[in-house]
């Protein structure tokens, strides 16, 4: 965003990245690897022997390597970007109109279908190019060549950088060498984040906290259904959603035509991740949307509720409330990911402080990355403590040289992240952990990730009420309980966000004293399990350590019944032996259970692997299969991935008939390829099931295939 930092910035600036992980900024960065210093510097400077143009001109490091009609009316009317206005023998090169108002470009040599496209951003590369069919980049998800990031950079420099419209190669432009392309690649995957988020956050913001329940609804708003963890979801797959309908509303409503684009020539538009959404508007391949609002309310419009793609996904109706939540959660994600980057600007001018010109460029960069995480905040009115707290590290650094004092501005940086984003729940104590039969009393719970509104339980089984929970930070929370006259033994604590978070400390944590009554033995525990891994059809002898194992202890291996308790020896209060057998159709892995006979009961979880058939402890599990999308009377090959898979695994598409199975072979334990007839008269929307030859089943849920 940061239109204003143009001229400070200039047109050539540095741009970094980190891993993001949750909330947190990364503790170290390394000095920039050679080969991405030298990517960057041809990124912004090289211009292939062409019209003029660089990366940087239509990808913008100052503004997130996207480009709009604002960014575009600070720019001179020399710059490059208008060099189709300033040079006749590259008249046809744009259409001029559709730059200047519309930030359009055009992205195909080819008359019959003059595609004009926004300019999407290329961060996060690394976790957002990778299709089911190979790298998809752009906007269609497809190119010259093998659609590789490689060969996507050779097509730009053909489409974007000729002298004349006659594009002949060593005339009118170069081509990248292989060590400039390694460099540009190099340079590119280093942008953004390298990994996706991992879904749900712990965020302070109730809006915004709201918002992120919407998105992993699978039912409601859906957006992780496409967009996993606010990615580019698993394979980054192609949809026509009617978003190029907007075009021609557009045309309606300024009187400016946009020729149709059909996308990968089929109307489908690849995935885009959406964690730097709110920080790259206006949003599609048309501009359409011009605010992050306007992009989600698309979703709840009769043009994509009519397209191909929500009839695969399901129709989708958000209220405007509904609206406003998602739009809190992906601003407040995108706000953390800016002061992610700023820290990493920060850190590499501090590493290159000896380079005075780097070194401030890299701190600019950094002031831009934080006035984007202040002004999307200010768009949709979160987090003014976010905003107040970072203008004095910004005026800090905007008044500094490049030193090791500017390390002091890291961990502050970090705290202003958890004003958004806590750790998650977590909980590590409680005092006082003994409470007297029929008294009323304080209790202190530590941990991290506590949130205003939590709901705290002390014995599931009840006995002791909580009056009044009280949270003086995200470390710690006082709870007001009173204990039944009747009540002792020993209890665990469950702390509940508002969430929905929920953590445990475990029974024995609390001691309740009944006056007189003996008090409890020692708390019942499970640390270990040996062997982990049992044969199917086997029988053998487990130990298993612990604390409070008491005589009489009785064992229980998976509640399917895959394993029966033949005998259990209890040696002491730390250790019992359990000879077990195992049936020979079992899989997968199982929770060990041992009640003591006064009942106190303990779990280890995933504790025994069943190894069947060679598939070890890895359980069948069927994760995606692709395509979604099966057309009647057709005969096609699917995809399902997975893991557990085995040799002589069977697939049924359409439990109620209408699709066979030809053939199934088995790529490896993680994927399955399955050639499928479907019927002519055959349509609506279909599960798979897979079913190894030992018994062990998984299934993709019905929509997971529709049949068209």
């Amino acid at each position: 965003m940061n239109i204003g930092f143009i001229s400070k910035i200039g047109r050539y600036f540095f741009f970094s990245s980190l891993v993001m992980l949750g909330g947190g900024v990364s503790t170290s960065v390394n000095a920039l690897d050679p080969l991405v210093k030298q990517g960057l510097l041809i990124f912004v400077q090289e211009t292939f022997n062409g019209n003029g143009r660089t990366c940087a001109t239509c990808h913008p490091l100052e503004r997130s390597t996207t480009i709009d009609p604002g960014f575009i009316t600070l720019l001179p009317p020399d710059d490059p970007v208008f060099v189709s206005e300033t040079n006749p023998d590259l008249a046809d090169l744009e259409d001029d109109t559709l730059v200047r108002q519309f930030a359009l470009f055009k992205t195909s040599p080819d008359p019959a279908f003059p595609d004009f496209r926004s300019t999407n951003h290329v961060l996060a590369l690394r976790t957002s190019r990778d299709g089911p069919d190979g790298e998809r980049m752009g906007w269609a998800g497809v190119s010259e060549g093998d659609g590789s990031l490689r060969e996507f950079t050779e097509g730009a420099i053909k489409q974007h950088f000729p002298k004349t419209m006659a594009r002949v190669e060593a005339v009118d432009f170069r081509l990248a060498t292989d060590a400039e392309l390694d460099a540009l690649e190099a340079f590119q995957l280093f942008l953004g984040r390298q990994v996706d988020l991992s879904l749900p956050l712990n965020l302070v913001d109730a809006d915004a906290s709201q918002g992120q329940v919407l998105f992993l609804d699978s039912a409601s708003a859906k957006c992780n259904n496409c967009h996993t963890n606010a990615g580019s979801g698993i394979n980054n797959p192609n949809f026509n959603t009617g978003v190029e309908n907007l075009s021609q509303e557009i045309a309606l409503q300024t009187g400016v035509f946009i020729p149709t684009d059909t996308g990968a020539g089929d109307g489908t538009f690849n995935t885009p991740p959406v964690v730097e959404a709110a920080d790259t508007t206006p949003l599609f391949h048309n501009h359409a949307a011009q605010t992050l609002r306007d992009a989600i309310a698309f979703y709840t419009s009769a043009n994509f509720n009519n397209s191909p793609a929500a009839a695969v996904v399901g129709g989708i109706s958000l209220t405007s409330e509904q609206i406003g939540l998602l739009a809190a959660f992906l601003t407040v994600i995108n706000a953390n990911e800016n002061i992610n980057q700023a820290v990493v600007f920060l850190r590499e001018a501090i590493i290159e402080q000896a380079d005075t010109e780097v070194a401030q460029i890299l701190l600019t960069a950094a002031i831009a990355q934080l006035e984007d995480a202040q002004q999307v905040l200010a768009i949709e009115g979160l987090h003014s403590d976010v905003q107040q707290s970072l203008q004095p590290i910004i005026d800090r650094i905007n008044s500094a040289q490049a030193s090791d004092d500017l390390a002091q501005e890291i961990p502050l940086l970090s705290g202003i992240q958890k004003l958004m984003i806590l750790e998650p729940l977590s909980l590590s104590g409680i005092s006082p952990a003994n409470l007297e039969v029929g008294s009323t009393v304080d209790v202190t719970v530590s941990g991290a990730g506590i949130k205003d509104g939590v709901n705290m339980v002390i014995c599931r089984n009840g006995g002791v009420t909580t009056n009044l929970v009280t949270v003086p930070d995200s470390t710690m929370l006082v709870a007001n309980v009173t204990v039944d006259p009747d009540k002792s033994g020993t209890c665990g604590v469950t702390v509940t966000n508002a969430d929905g978070a929920r953590d445990i400390l475990p029974r024995g944590s609390i001691t309740i004293d009944a006056g007189g009554v003996e008090p409890p033995g020692e708390v019942l525990t499970l640390a270990s399990v040996s062997p982990s891994t049992l044969d199917a059809g086997s029988t053998m002898d487990v130990a298993l350590t612990g604390s409070g194992i008491d005589v009489g202890a009785n064992v229980l291996v998976c509640r399917s019944g895959a394993i029966t308790t033949n005998l259990v020896t209890v040696i002491d209060s730390t250790t019992l032996i359990a000879n077990l057998t195992v049936a020979a159709n079992a899989s997968g892995a199982c929770n060990l259970a041992v009640t003591n006979p006064d009942g106190e009961r303990e779990v280890l979880r995933s504790a025994i692997a069943i190894s069947a058939g060679g598939v070890g402890g890895n359980p069948l599990s069927i994760t995606g299969v692709v395509p979604g999308l099966l057309f009647a009377g057709s005969t096609v090959d699917v995809m399902a991935s997975g893991t557990g898979i085995q040799d002589g695994v069977s697939v049924e598409v359409c439990r109620n008939g209408g699709v066979t199975t030809n053939l199934v072979t088995v790529i490896d334990s993680t994927m399955l390829v399955a050639n499928v007839t479907v019927d002519p008269d055959k349509s609506g929307t279909c599960g798979v099931t897979v079913t190894n030859l030992d018994g062990g089943r998984d299934v993709l849920p019905r929509g997971s295939i529709t049949i068209q």
